[in-house]
């Protein structure tokens, strides 16, 4: 289910992370054409997999940073910074598998080369800070929020929530990845797919 929801959660983050951009209150580079500003219910697998390492790995270690370290801020501060490194990493590795340069030497999904403290054009500072920070208020506050609201609820109620999300992603997928043409619709993104879909049903 994190995995799931926090695909197309977190495509909604990047969208405001780029505003911040586009507004000029960060440093980056803004990509008007970027399917971001498109496809709304696009969900992007990268994030998902943050949060299951949110869940699988990150929060454990906050837990475990908890019980060696005394106080709050300490354990917070190196929560933090652990999940920055974890984050950053796994942007690196996908980076070095993915977006590799093109024949003319740039790089085709991010490239952060200009950006200060950047390694190889796949990682920067700026961005492991908001990875770190995303990350902190995702094991600190937003899952274990979610852990109890969920033991607050019976086992029929999750059941249903859990079948929806799956459906509800499984549906997803279908429209964006497996691209089937609906009637009328062109060979364009997902979303004019989706609303194709959408008037099939209601017509």
């Amino acid at each position: 289910m994190y995995f799931c929801v926090f695909s197309v959660v977190g495509h909604w983050l990047e969208a405001g992370y780029c505003t911040f951009i586009r507004l000029g209150i960060l440093p980056g580079i803004y990509d008007p054409e970027s399917q971001i500003w498109s496809d709304w219910l696009y969900p992007f697998p990268v994030y998902g997999f943050g949060a299951v390492a949110c869940v699988l790995v990150l929060y454990p270690l906050k837990s475990l940073l908890q019980r060696r370290l005394h106080g709050t801020v300490a354990p917070l501060l190196a929560s933090f910074v652990a999940n920055g490194l974890v984050c950053t990493g796994i942007e690196l590795a996908m980076g070095l598998m993915l977006n590799q340069p093109l024949p003319d030497g740039s790089l085709p999904l991010w490239d952060h080369r200009d950006m200060f403290c950047n390694f190889m054009g796949q990682i920067c500072l700026q961005n492991g800070v908001a990875f770190g920070l995303v990350a902190t208020l995702m094991t600190w506050v937003i899952y274990p929020g979610l852990e109890t609201l969920f033991s607050k609820t019976t086992n029929d109620v999750m059941n249903v929530v859990f079948v929806a999300v799956i459906v509800g992603f499984a549906v997803l997928w279908f429209l964006y990845y497996i691209n089937v043409l609906m009637p009328g619709v062109s060979t364009g993104g997902g979303t004019d797919i989706f609303m194709g879909f959408l008037d099939g049903l209601s017509g």
